[in-house]
């Protein structure tokens, strides 16, 4: 589980692609958030999650999560910017305290980049906190990826079939292959993470001067004459072309957002130009301003 506390309940972590996302106790304002993460979803993918279609399941979904709290019922979100791209929960049993049953959703657009498996992980935290000692989760036996999900965890899981539908129940105890399991994927995310700044596919050199000293046009020479493939873009609100090349007067308004921005830019506007810069959707900053 990679991930990075900040204020407010809410830290970074790492889905398996290296993408950032932030992962938080789910909030009453979230209502309209979390609905639009299931009003977003395939018939089929809401068949598989709710076992019928239709928009009632979501919606009655939409308001338990945003209403959960305390140590019996607990929902997680994994958010890029305002966008939820999957949610977690569990509600303890009023039978047995030390069982949960669980319900996991992820945005169709984000499938098969482990936001299921890392919003598991910190459920799996949160729930060994309240005391909880297993989740029992319930799933069409078509629903291969929630049952991958679950297996993939490196909890020990035992699974009873009955008809379409398959009943699992997971033991929460925190053994080797678990830990393993955790620390193998934190490998593998922080790996891909590095991909942007390693190995970009496109890349942007913000503070291209016109001066042939300028440190940011011999950082664009520089990656143009050694054998850069990628789409190669430059920053310069004060002049339209440098060497041949378009310039763009900010980050913004370039019509994509590229792996890697390298900054030649003043030290005092560096903060500015790095929030300009992960407002875009830019993966990586490479800073080399002096100061």
């Amino acid at each position: 589980m990679t991930s990075t506390e900040r204020p407010g309940n809410s830290m970074y972590a790492l889905l398996s692609d290296g993408t950032t996302v932030s992962v938080r106790d789910a909030r009453p304002g979230d209502r309209e958030r979390v609905l639009r993460l299931f009003t977003g979803m395939s018939p089929e993918n809401l068949r598989l999650r709710f076992f019928t279609v239709g928009p009632g399941p979501g919606a009655a979904a939409a308001d338990r999560i945003s209403s959960s709290g305390g140590t019996d019922d607990v929902a997680l979100l994994a958010l890029m910017g305002d966008e939820v791209t999957g949610t977690a929960e569990f509600h303890r049993s009023s039978e047995d305290p030390e069982t949960a049953d669980i319900g996991l959703a992820v945005a169709d657009a984000w499938h098969g980049r482990g936001v299921g498996t890392l919003l598991l992980e910190h459920l799996v935290h949160a729930a060994r906190a309240a005391g909880v000692r297993r989740f029992t989760a319930d799933a069409l036996t078509e629903n291969h990826l929630m049952l991958k999900v679950i297996s993939d965890l490196g909890l020990r899981t035992a699974r009873r079939f009955n008809g379409p539908e398959v009943h699992c129940t997971i033991e929460l105890a925190q053994d080797e292959p678990y830990l393993s399991a955790v620390d193998e994927r934190g490998r593998t995310a922080d790996v891909a993470s590095l991909g942007p700044l390693l190995r970009p596919a496109s890349a942007v050199v913000i503070g291209v001067g016109q001066s042939p000293s300028s440190i940011g046009r011999a950082l664009l020479n520089n990656v143009r004459s050694h054998g850069f493939t990628g789409r190669l873009a430059a920053v310069n609100p004060h002049a339209e072309a440098i060497d041949g090349m378009p310039c763009h007067p900010s980050v913004e308004n370039l019509p994509y957002a590229p792996d890697l921005a390298v900054l030649a830019v003043p030290a005092e506007a560096v903060p500015e130009v790095a929030e300009e810069c992960g407002k875009h959707g830019v993966r990586a900053l490479l800073t080399v301003s002096s100061g």
